[in-house]
């Protein structure tokens, strides 16, 4: 007898923590941030624990020197839109129109937060007082980006000192193009991934010796650019086409 209440509180105790655990766990907000048109930004939000209530998000732009946030602004998800038909109401939509700052002319990024959770896509932007871009001009429409985190990167060129006897032949079995090429660690980035650094969309084409982990070698077509770029910490992001 006393075996048979042993077990039954042992599967009392794993069906409790089931069934307290698992909808949190699955009813995380979610969400996507779909396009910039203008100054305007649009998207959707939902939290699955409450399908019929608007939540608010936080867009949120950001350099991509350093990550710092530069701006913020908050709205309420509560637009019906017809694909969304079947979460809750369907009134969870959001379009913000910006209230931008002067920004210089440089690399952005625009995110959306709901409940500090970040919510699926990145926008791009180059700032100063042009409209919001999605991607730069020369960039597929359809690409969206992904933060990988904070890299070191580096820079080189086909000189011996840099390159050895390899010269421009990559590792890949390219032919090393500046603004374009970059050396990787492959078991952190594969070959042929297409990386977003600066607002410069570069394809992993290379390794080096020296490139480990977290570390990125951007290709150079002269020494004294590569020197001069020395060691820069930056914001990498994995371009999705």
């Amino acid at each position: 007898m006393k075996s048979w209440k042993w077990l039954a509180a042992i599967a009392a105790a794993i069906l409790m923590i089931t069934f307290r655990t698992s909808p949190a766990a699955a009813n995380q907000v979610t969400g996507y941030l779909d396009q910039a048109a203008g100054q305007t930004v649009c998207g959707w939000a939902w939290d699955p624990d409450a399908p019929a209530s608007a939540v608010d998000v936080q867009i949120r732009v950001k350099s991509t020197k350093d990550n710092s946030i530069l701006y913020t602004q908050t709205c309420s998800a509560d637009q019906y839109r017809e694909d969304l038909h079947s979460f809750g109401n369907g009134c969870h939509a959001f379009t913000a129109a910006l209230d931008l700052p002067p920004l210089p002319h440089d690399s952005y990024v625009i995110e959306a937060f709901c409940q500090d959770i970040p919510l699926t896509g990145t926008l791009y932007w180059q700032g100063a007082s042009s409209p919001l871009q999605t991607l730069p001009a020369e960039a597929p429409e359809t690409v969206q980006l992904t933060s990988l985190g904070v890299f070191r990167t580096t820079a080189y060129c086909s000189c011996r000192r840099c390159s050895g006897r390899w010269g421009r032949l990559t590792a890949a079995g390219t032919t090393a193009v500046s603004g374009h090429t970059v050396a990787v660690d492959p078991a952190v980035i594969p070959f042929g991934t297409k990386l977003m650094i600066d607002g410069v969309i570069y394809t992993a084409e290379d390794e080096g010796s020296g490139v480990n982990g977290n570390h990125i070698d951007i290709y150079c077509d002269t020494h004294a650019e590569a020197a001069a770029y020395g060691m820069q910490k930056k914001e990498v992001y994995l371009v999705h086409e």
